[in-house]
């Protein structure tokens, strides 16, 4: 067997899926949102866009006036 189908398997994928949703529940409040990291989780590496979301600001919100 290669390498790429023992990585590959469904334990993996799936495991690697739950980390870019668990990156992107915890980004909700952050500047790209939920869906931002999450997508940004599935191109990269969730541990590399959990870095990048410590060093990015919140979200705005509006006040109230």
């Amino acid at each position: 067997m290669s390498v790429v189908t023992n990585i590959l398997t469904p334990q993996v994928i799936a495991a690697y899926v739950i980390l870019a949703l668990i990156v992107g529940i915890v980004g909700r409040n952050k500047q790209i949102g939920f869906w931002g990291f999450f997508l940004l989780s599935m191109v990269a590496t969730p541990v590399l866009t959990g870095f990048f979301m410590i060093v990015c600001r919140p979200r705005r919100t509006k006040s109230a006036v």
